[in-house]
């Protein structure tokens, strides 16, 4: 059997035949199981609906219905399923993400898409061929995933804005004491004459230049931290202009220099936070429009839902009438058959009945016969 092929010749030309038919054989009878005319049943779904029809057979009052075992069968599939693409979300936006913030805003939501699609395309390999015509459960368990893959983005951005403001605020500290404490410390020392306003305006720049090259994370988070920070630092420049107007060698030029510059500075500030404003209510209106279209996407699977369940049920209510009448005609057919067998039963019978007389009369003749001979044959 092993060399099968290099010994054809040797083998009995009807085996071969045989095998061909058992293939067609095969071929016919293994043909995939459906389920509500459209459905596909697998392996795991065929042992499933034993199992729930055993179960149900051994549960005093349970009355067994395939349909009902086929439905908590796929409740049960889209509801892993559901679990599935939730782990797939979860694990892709981890890989991605963790030990990354903070991080761009953008960078978070282009991750939470290809999370979501990876989510999806987990969600519809583990029901495909189980939940093509529940279309209700599969669109229920689909809304489940997107409001929690909804939340998870929520919460990624949350937590990156905290961790965006952190690294800013400590940012904004490290460079004050690296470009602006020295400054100060030598105007409040000996050496406090040799310090000139244009010393300190040039330590707040270069704070600012800093700030804007080396803060990372969500954008409108760094800009709204300086922001927060920048009325501060004008408030120290003033008090440090005041002890600078005591010295000696204090120049008025100097002063409303510093004043222009700090007005500069203010509108500078008023027109970043305009900007700031703008971009939010920007991304405000995006995600006005993301949430709308997701309701709109939500109704359009509702209402088709709704039109394939609908169609669906009309169509095993023909499925139903179809099947009445068909078993009405049977029923009709086989009365039909059955009249016409009892006529012939009646027809048979009469005829056995008349075959009967006919052989008692032939019977009586006889003997009467015999009896005619006897007396004949006596002396």
């Amino acid at each position: 059997m092993k060399n099968i092929n290099r010994n054809k010749s040797q083998i009995n030309s009807e085996f071969f035949s045989g095998i061909e038919k058992c293939k067609v054989l095969l071929k016919r009878t293994l043909t995939p199981k459906s389920f509500n005319d459209g459905e596909l049943v697998t392996g795991e779904g065929l042992t499933a609906l034993v199992e729930l029809y055993v179960q149900a057979i051994n549960t005093p009052g349970v009355i067994p219905n395939v349909h009902s075992a086929w439905d908590t069968f796929v409740t049960d599939k889209c509801s892993e399923a559901t679990h599935e693409a939730m782990n797939v979300y979860s694990a892709v936006v981890v890989s991605k993400l963790s030990n990354q913030l903070p991080c761009d805003s953008e960078d978070i939501r282009k991750c939470h898409e290809t999370a979501f699609d990876q989510a999806i395309g987990e969600f519809q390999a583990e029901t495909i061929g189980i939940s093509s015509i529940t279309t209700e459960r599969s669109i229920s368990f689909f809304i489940i995933s997107q409001s929690f893959a909804d939340r998870e983005y929520v919460t990624w951005q949350t937590e990156n804005d905290q961790f965006t403001r952190e690294a800013c605020d400590a940012l904004l500290k490290q460079l004050k004491k690296q470009h602006l404490d020295p400054i100060l410390d030598q105007l409040h020392g000996k050496e406090g004459a040799k310090v000139m306003f244009d010393d300190i305006v040039a330590g707040y720049k270069k704070i600012e230049q800093d700030y804007k090259a080396r803060a990372t994370g969500a954008k409108q988070v760094c800009a709204a931290v300086f922001s927060e920070f920048h009325p501060e630092l004008m408030t120290e420049m003033q008090q440090y202009l005041g002890v600078l107007k005591q010295s000696k060698d204090f120049d008025e030029n100097r002063e409303i220099a510093a004043k222009a510059y700090q007005e500069q500075e203010k509108i500078k500030l008023e027109k970043e936070y305009e900007l700031l404003q703008q971009e939010n209510l920007q991304r405000h209106k995006e995600m006005e429009m993301l949430q709308a279209k997701q309701e709109e996407e939500k109704k359009r699977l509702r209402e088709q839902m709704e039109a394939e369940t609908a169609v669906q049920r009309q169509q095993m209510e023909n499925m139903v009438k179809a099947r009445m009448m068909e078993v009405e005609k049977h029923r009709r057919n086989f009365m039909q058959e059955n009249q016409v067998l009892s006529q012939r039963l009646a027809q048979m019978q009469k005829s056995n009945e008349g075959m009967e007389k006919t052989k008692e009369s032939l019977r009586q003749q006889l003997l009467l016969n015999q009896s005619r001979q006897r007396q004949v044959q006596k002396p």
